[in-house]
């Protein structure tokens, strides 16, 4: 399997009003991101190359480009610096706790890439993504404004990468926990067969053969769950992922992003 079939292609659509148009916050979440002291900067479009899914997101700066703010279903604050550094505060989503890609990806500090979910508004969340800003500026780290939309596609492109890699490990961590499964249900199989027939070949214990079938199925069935949870949970220990890019590769990367429009069936 190629995970990077399961990726984004990505497109500035910033100057498609229909984007505008779909991805207008709610009232009171503008009010909010003015408030904050954000501007809008453009529109971000991101298709899976496999499916017909389809997202979209306005882009809003503040503190002159120091931090940007990705504005869909929740607002993600992100701020890139010149080692290739990724600081971001984001509104926590729904049933993020069994998302275990997005669960590893909040903090890897050997790719540089840390991720903090904040329960707060816009102005509460500017003002913890700007305290996690300075932390990294006091160890030496240097903000790169962002002045264009190719800052947004840039950390776009390294969570991508990041993703990726760790849906790797996840393929290999998944086919190792179902071997290791199928060999004891095999097991459980066996030992069934020979706990419930006697010595004649007859069933004498009818109730077993149906535990071990039981047991053998309840193995199964949650493989994949745990060990997606497994692989998430150990990632920390053996995982490295794509050596950090420093900003300047990055936004080299975001240059090919392609203007584009929004679908007219979106």
């Amino acid at each position: 399997m190629d995970p990077s079939r399961f990726t984004f292609d990505y497109f500035d659509v910033s100057d498609d009003r229909a984007a505008w148009a779909a991805t207008e916050p709610h009232e009171d979440r503008t009010h909010a991101l003015i408030h904050a002291g954000f501007k809008p900067l453009g529109c971000a479009m991101a298709k899976l190359r496999v499916g017909r899914r389809v997202l979209l997101e306005q882009v809003w700066i503040a503190h002159g480009g120091r931090v940007m703010a990705g504005v869909g279903g929740g607002i993600e604050l992100a701020t890139l610096f010149e080692d290739g550094t990724i600081v971001k505060t984001s509104q926590p989503f729904r049933w993020a706790f069994v998302h275990t890609t997005w669960w590893h990806l909040r903090k890897h500090p050997a790719a540089r890439h840390f991720h903090e979910t904040f329960a707060a508004h816009a102005e509460d969340l500017l003002a913890r993504q700007e305290s996690r800003v300075k932390d990294v500026e006091a160890r030496g780290g240097v903000v790169v404004p962002a002045t264009s939309m190719k800052a947004h596609f840039a950390m776009r492109f390294r969570a991508a990468d990041l993703r990726i890699a760790l849906q790797l490990v996840e393929v290999h961590v998944i086919g190792i926990a179902t071997l290791i499964l199928s060999l004891l249900a095999g097991v459980a199989a066996v030992w069934a067969r020979l706990a419930t027939h006697g010595r004649h070949g007859r069933m004498e214990h009818p109730l077993l053969l149906l535990l071990g079938l039981a047991a053998t199925i309840i193995a199964i069935l949650p493989t994949t769950w745990l060990a997606r949870m497994g692989a998430a949970i150990c990632m920390p220990w053996f995982f490295r992922g794509p050596p950090p890019q420093p900003a300047s590769e990055l936004l080299a990367r975001a240059e090919s992003v392609p203007a584009g429009r929004v679908p007219s069936d979106f």
